[in-house]
């Protein structure tokens, strides 16, 4: 039994100290863990480091470049001049980030700019020139029209004056009595204005054409055309199917007034009333003696009348 507890407690004994032993392992264990974390991460850093070294190597080459082109200066020429002045880190950092700020404001350089200004510019002076020279053509333009208007209102009172004398002589030949006006309904605005007529036959009150009768409006409406023939006579004057409207007093007068104008000009009358017909020097009809074969007869009635 003795030996037994003893041979035990060896063995406790040594338990104990493998114990103690595994544990000191397990720390150092640990230790070489944070130790190997702690090169892996200095490994990092040490990276970093070299490519922040390798960026602010290249930064710095970029910088030398854009120095040397832009304003043609070495970089440790700069630096030299700049220690001569003591800067202040955090009043340039504001300014700095202002001048940034702008920067972003105006947008990208546009190194055309000034060449594109200069054709703008030749464009804008060339569009200018244009449009005074048309602002000019136009005052002109503006005073021959209002010139011309003057002129032509005043050209047309008088033409207007004249035939109102005129269509009233005329109307009170072909009416034997009576009288007839010709009024403006604007008279502010005579060029554009409509021009009413009221007439008075004999016997009737002073009304508008519209309200007569077919055959007196006819007649004043023949009345109106000899009145302007009159004002401005021509050697020469056709007239169509005028006395269709007409009864046979009114041709009578109708015949009679063109007879009295035929002195100063030729008339040609296109008509089927026989009454005018008399009064005519010569007629010219078209007959058909065979079917599809129309032939022209004249006669010269002074001619036979004297035969």
């Amino acid at each position: 039994i003795g030996v037994l507890e003893a041979e035990r407690q060896v063995f406790v004994s040594k338990q104990e100290a493998h114990t103690a032993k595994m544990e000191v392992l397990q720390a150092a264990e640990e230790q070489a863990r944070q130790v190997r974390h702690d090169m892996e991460a200095a490994q990092k850093k040490l990276s970093a480091i070299e490519g922040k070294r390798t960026e602010l190597r290249m930064k710095i080459e970029h910088l030398k470049d854009n120095l040397w082109t832009t304003y043609h200066a070495e970089l440790e020429t700069v630096v030299q001049e700049l220690r001569q002045f003591e800067i202040n880190i955090e009043e340039s950092k504001v300014k700095l980030d202002d001048l940034r700020q702008k920067i972003d404001q105006m947008g990208p350089i546009n190194v055309d700019a000034l060449q594109e200004y200069n054709e703008l510019k030749e464009r804008y002076d060339l569009l200018s020139a244009q449009q005074n020279d048309i602002n000019e053509s136009i005052n002109n333009l503006r005073a021959t029209i209002a010139k011309l208007d003057g002129e032509t209102r005043e050209l047309f009172s008088e033409a207007f004056n004249a035939i109102q004398e005129k269509f009233k002589e005329v109307f009170s030949l072909l009416f034997e009595g009576g009288r007839a006006e010709l009024v403006l309904l604007d008279e502010s605005n005579m060029l554009e204005s409509g021009i009413e007529i009221i007439a008075q036959p004999r016997g009737k009150k002073f009304q508008s054409i519209t309200l007569l009768s077919g055959g007196e409006r006819a007649l004043t409406a023949i009345a109106l055309l000899f009145a302007a023939f009159l004002v401005k006579p021509s050697p020469f004057c056709m007239l169509d199917e005028v006395d269709a409207p007409l009864d046979e007093a009114n041709v009578t007068r109708f015949t009679r007034l063109i007879r009295k104008m035929s002195d100063h000009s030729q008339f040609i009358t296109i008509t089927h009333n026989k009454r005018t017909m008399e009064t005519a020097d010569a007629l010219y009809g078209i007959t058909m003696e065979e079917p599809g074969c129309s032939r022209v007869v004249s006669v010269k009635l002074r001619e036979a009348v004297t035969a």
